[in-house]
């Protein structure tokens, strides 16, 4: 005994075909940022002098375990080093408009 007719198996079709386009495009735009997040990361290591992290391909993350702890023992190194680089102090030098420049201990009169 089916009490639900045709017409509202009708009415349910366009949400159902609007619920898989949204969960297409999360999926796409879950992909892209976590493209966009890696290319970051990888010009951050890069310009901090280290290399940049491997490509990992979804089917290889399943079936290599191997290849999980390489890359995670790869990234910790990389956060060592960018931490290592963040302790080292660095002078600030810049030029005041209008004084006249002096060295180490000199002082200079007018």
């Amino acid at each position: 005994m089916n009490t639900l007719g045709p017409s509202y198996w009708l009415s349910l079709t366009p949400f159902c075909i609007c619920l898989v386009v949204l969960v297409l495009v999360l999926l796409l735009r879950e992909h892209q940022n976590s493209k966009i997040q890696k290319g970051l990361l990888d010009r951050i290591l890069m310009k901090s002098g280290l290399e940049p992290l491997p490509e990992i391909k979804p089917l290889a993350e399943i079936t290599g375990t191997a290849k999980k702890e390489e890359i995670a023992e790869k990234i910790e190194q990389s956060i060592k080093a960018i931490a290592r680089l963040k302790r080292r102090p660095e002078a600030v030098r810049f030029n005041i408009p209008g004084m006249p420049r002096a060295g180490m201990g000199e002082v200079t009169k007018k």
